[in-house]
């Protein structure tokens, strides 16, 4: 059968019968002489059973253009005289053509505008149970059950749509159903194409194939950040988590920013799962910027201790010179004991420092440091986004202090801005 267009014969018929009718309404005299007859303008079709809207529109879509083609333009009398014999037709021409349902009753109201009120039911087997089989391409198997949410969703719309269908419905209504499902599924899946096929039972499968399409994720790179973990320890990381972020090439950009919390939190997951972080107690933190060229911003960070090596070269009128500093630190209750040693390398003079620290949040610290030469630094040091870092130095005795803030241009390197003294330079501080 046709699938575009209703069926043309059953117009025919209507038409014929009628037009039967109105040489014997003529004949009969039954439109007053001299007066012209009424005759239908317009063709109103009701169903009167409870179907899915989707089935009901199909239903009154076909039955609208047979009965439109077969009455409008009769007469009303005509249309009323010849009424149970329409209503027959339409009942027989209803069976035939959209399988699934049968007519229990059919009336007509003849009028300029007539009525066309159908009563049917599902013919048996209907559908019980709906289930989604899933086919993805070039998706990590490691996130593709991330997809199931968009799945399940369609489980839930399926069932309201098919649920006491009738199963031989499928003949004529599956052109309907399978782009009514995709548009479904591809409205909680951005960034796939879907292709929905159905086997129709009792117990109906949704076979549901998502292919990638538009921009997709080439590549991702891996940004690690630590306050407390060297950068040697830092370069063994970054090889082990570059597999990390490899799951989400081929992903689609789309679909990346719709589903970016659940994907950064199973990357997350998978982050902390990695030898050497499993292995030192490290804590990791994750922040993903989607993109074709996708940004994974890792921050790891040791609960238990602290190796920070830093070069520092200052650049200005009045800066200081070129240092080597070390802090190391173990954890004490709340807190840590810290010890640390600056060399300038300017006269190669060392001091060394003895403290304590506490944390402020992740990423964050206030210490106090005593230098073993005489005097004490308050130190408090934090980092606010992925590459920037505000710092503040207090040394006494006396009033000498330090503001700085700093923008990373790598995990290895940033840029200080220092003001002090009445003095401001810049520091290139490098994380060695």
């Amino acid at each position: 059968m046709s699938h575009g267009r209703p069926r043309r014969w059953p117009a025919i018929i209507l038409t014929a019968l009628v037009s039967a009718a109105s040489v014997l309404g003529a004949a009969f005299g039954v439109a007053a002489e001299g007066s012209p007859p009424a005759v239908v303008r317009e063709v109103k079709v009701e169903l009167a059973s409870q179907l899915p809207e989707v089935v009901a529109e199909r239903i009154r879509e076909a039955l609208a253009a047979v009965a439109t083609k077969a009455l409008q333009g009769q007469e009303v009398a005509t249309v009323e005289r010849s009424r149970p014999a329409v209503e027959k037709v339409v009942a027989e021409v209803f069976d035939r053509v959209l399988a699934g349902y049968k007519t229990t009753a059919v009336t007509v109201i003849a009028g300029e505008t007539t009525e066309v009120k159908l009563h049917v039911v599902p013919v048996a087997p209907v559908i019980r149970e709906v289930y989604t089989r899933l086919e993805v391409e070039g998706v990590d198997p490691a996130l593709q059950p991330l997809l199931r949410e968009a799945v399940t969703t369609l489980d839930a719309a399926a069932g309201e749509i098919l649920g006491g269908l009738p199963v031989a419905a499928f003949t004529w209504a599956r052109f309907t159903l399978e782009p009514l499902l995709e548009q479904e599924l591809e409205r909680h899946s951005p960034g796939f194409r879907v292709e929905a096929k159905l086997e129709a039972g009792e117990v109906t499968t949704i076979t549901a194939r998502l292919v990638p399409q538009g921009p997709l994720v080439h590549r991702v790179n891996v940004q690690l950040r630590s306050e407390t973990v060297p950068a040697v320890a830092l370069r063994q990381l970054s090889a082990e988590l570059d597999s990390r972020g490899a799951l989400m090439v081929g992903l689609p950009v789309a679909f990346l920013n719709a589903y970016r919390v659940p994907i950064q939190q199973e990357i997350e997951r998978r982050v902390r799962e990695t030898p050497s972080i499993a292995q030192w107690g490290l804590q990791a933190k994750t922040r993903l910027v989607p993109g074709v060229q996708t940004t994974l911003e890792v921050g790891v960070e040791s609960t238990a201790w602290r190796l920070r090596l830093e070069g520092v070269v200052s650049a200005g009128a009045e800066a200081p010179g070129p240092e080597l500093r070390m802090l190391g630190g173990w954890s004490a209750g709340p807190g840590e004991l810290l010890v640390g040693s600056r060399l300038l390398l300017t006269g190669l003079k060392t001091f060394l420092h003895l403290g304590v620290g506490v944390p402020v949040g992740w990423e964050g610290q206030l210490s106090y440091l005593w230098n073993l030469e005489g005097g004490q630094m308050l130190r408090f040091q934090k980092r606010i986004s992925a590459f920037q870092r505000w710092g503040f130095e207090r040394e006494y005795p006396g009033e000498s202090w330090r503001l700085s803030y700093g923008v990373a241009a790598n995990e290895y390197l940033t840029v200080d801005l220092v003001a002090g003294g009445g003095k401001v330079w810049l520091a290139l501080v490098g994380n060695l």
